[in-house]
C-alpha cells in the first residue's frame, strides 16, 4: 500500500470467513510515524504491536506492508523512493488458526505489492541487516534532573517531534518512552534522554514487547543504558499478558540477563519487571514472578496498568501475587492509566461504546475530575509512580470514534483539552517527585 493523501495509511490482511466479518490482521502507521498491528478475530480487535518512532515523520509516497505466512505475521515499512524494510515479526497463533483465502484491503493508500513490480510477495528479499554504527563518543551529556526519592506522576509518550511538544505543554517531571526495543544502542536512548532533560524531565526506557522477550543476548544490551544520565528507571515489556501463549519461563530468563547487566553496571538503575494479571483468570502476573523466583531474580519493582473504575482492585491483585512469592515490599508502578475522551463524543472499541468501564462519552472536566481521583487513590494506597497514558491524541477531535486513538493529554496537534490539559499539568507540578 503506498501514501497517496495526507493523514494515516492502513493495511489489511484479513481472512474472510462465512459469518465473521473483517477477520485476519491489520497494520496502522500514522502520520507521526507510530505502527500499530492489529489482530481481528470474529469481531474481536486485539493490539498486538506498537511502536510509537516507528519510522519518523510519514510522507506522500511512503509504504506499508503486511504479510503474513503460517503462524508469522510481518510488518513492512517504505520510505517514499526506498527500499522495503522488515519493522517486525509476530509469532501469533490465530494466523494459523484462520481459514479462507487472503484478500487485502487498505485506505489512504494505492494498492501495492512489497517489491512494487508486480512480483509476487515470495520474491521479498531479506531485509538488510543494520550496519554496525561507527565507533563515536557519546555527546556530552545535558545536565539531567536529579531523581525523584518519593511517589513521581509522570506521562507516556514517544520519542517524536509531537512528544516532545506535548511535554511542552503539561510540563512533566518524569516520562516514559515507548517503541524502543532491546538492540538499540547507548547513543540513540541517550539522545532522547537529554531531549527530555532539556525540558525537564527524566525518562523511563520502555523496552516495548507485547509479545515474546527479547534474546538473553539483546537482554544483555541493556546494560550499556544504566549509566544514561537521566534515566530513572528500564521497563522490560509492555503487555505481554495479552499474549496468551505468553512464555513465562522464557520472560524470566530475558529479564535475569537485562538484570544481571544492569546492576553490573549500575547498581542504582531500576528494571521493572511486568507483574500484572490483567484480570485474567490464569494470573499471568502470578505464574511470571513464580518463573522469575524459580531461577534466583528478584526485581525492584513490577508494573501493572489499572485501565477503568476497578483500579485499586487492579492493585490488590498485583500485591496478592507479590505476597504469594514473598516479596510483598517490592515496589509497584502505575506504567499506564488513563482515559479516553474526546469531549462528549462517544468512544467505541469493537463497535461496541466502551471507555474500560468509564463513562464512554466522558467529556475534558470529567476526564479531569477522574484523572485526579485516580492519581489520588493510587498515591495514598502506595504506588510508587504513576505515568498518565499518554500525551496526545492519535486523531484530531471527531475523525474518529476509535477509544485508543483519545487517551491523550492535548489533541492530535498538542492543543489543549481543556480542562483535562489543566488538571494534567497542575498534578504534574504537584507531583514531580
Amino acid at each position: 500500500m503506498t501514501k497517496v493523501a495526507a493523514g494515516s495509511i492502513g493495511v489489511g490482511a484479513c481472512v474472510q470467513q462465512p459469518g465473521a466479518a473483517h477477520t485476519g490482521f491489520s497494520l496502522e502507521l500514522d502520520r507521526n510515524g507510530a505502527l500499530w498491528l492489529w489482530r481481528y478475530e470474529r469481531g474481536v480487535e486485539t493490539e498486538l504491536y506498537r511502536a510509537f518512532a516507528a519510522a519518523g515523520t510519514v510522507g506522500i509516497g511512503d509504504g506499508l506492508g503486511l504479510r503474513v505466512t503460517g503462524d508469522q505475521v510481518e510488518a513492512w515499512i517504505r520510505p517514499a523512493g526506498g527500499a522495503w524494510k522488515l519493522a517486525r515479526t509476530i509469532t501469533d497463533t490465530a494466523a494459523a488458526r484462520c481459514a479462507g483465502h487472503l484478500s487485502i484491503t487498505g485506505y489512504e493508500g494505492a494498492l501495492d505489492d512489497l517489491v512494487g513490480g508486480g512480483a509476487s510477495p515470495e520474491t521479498v528479499p531479506a531485509p538488510e541487516p543494520a550496519p554496525a554504527p561507527a565507533p563515536a563518543p557519546d555527546p556530552a551529556p545535558a545536565p539531567a534532573p536529579s531523581p525523584a526519592p518519593g511517589f513521581q506522576l509522570g506521562v507516556h509518550t514517544g520519542a517524536r517531534d509531537i512528544d516532545y511538544r506535548a511535554t511542552d505543554v503539561v510540563r512533566p517531571g518524569l516520562v516514559r518512552v515507548g517503541g524502543l526495543h532491546a538492540g538499540m544502542t547507548r547513543t540513540e536512548v541517550q539522545a532522547i534522554a537529554q531531549a527530555y532533560a532539556a525540558r525537564g524531565a527524566r525518562i523511563i526506557a520502555l523496552v516495548d514487547f507485547n509479545e515474546a522477550a527479547p534474546s538473553e543476548a539483546e537482554s544483555r544490551n541493556l546494560g550499556t543504558w544504566a549509566t544514561i544520565p537521566g534515566l530513572e528507571a528500564i521497563e522490560f515489556g509492555n503487555e505481554p499478558w495479552l499474549n496468551p501463549d505468553w512464555d513465562y519461563a522464557q520472560y524470566a530468563r530475558s529479564f535475569k540477563a537485562a538484570n544481571d547487566a544492569v546492576v553490573s553496571a549500575n547498581p542504582a538503575m531500576t528494571l521493572i519487571a511486568v507483574g500484572d494479571s490483567a484480570n485474567r483468570s490464569h494470573r499471568p502476573g502470578l505464574e511470571v514472578l513464580k518463573a522469575m523466583k524459580a531461577i534466583g531474580v528478584r526485581p525492584r519493582a513490577v508494573q501493572f496498568h489499572p485501565y477503568g473504575p476497578g483500579y485499586l482492585e487492579r492493585l490488590g491483585d498485583v500485591r496478592r501475587d507479590l505476597a504469594e512469592v514473598g516479596w510483598s515490599d517490592t515496589q509497584i508502578w502505575a506504567s499506564e492509566v488513563g482515559v479516553s475522551t474526546d469531549n462528549g463524543r462517544t468512544v467505541y472499541q469493537g463497535g461496541t461504546p466502551n471507555n474500560y468501564g468509564w463513562d464512554a462519552s466522558m467529556t475534558y472536566a470529567e476526564a479531569a475530575t477522574t484523572i485526579e481521583r485516580i492519581v489520588t487513590d493510587l498515591k495514598t494506597a502506595g504506588v510508587r509512580s504513576v505515568l498518565l497514558y499518554m500525551g496526545t491524541d492519535y486523531r484530531a477531535p471527531g475523525a474518529s470514534n476509535e477509544r485508543e486513538y483519545y487517551f491523550g493529554l492535548t489533541t492530535s496537534t498538542n492543543g489543549e483539552k481543556g480542562a483535562l490539559t489543566a488538571k494534567a499539568r497542575e498534578l504534574l507540578a504537584r507531583h514531580r517527585g
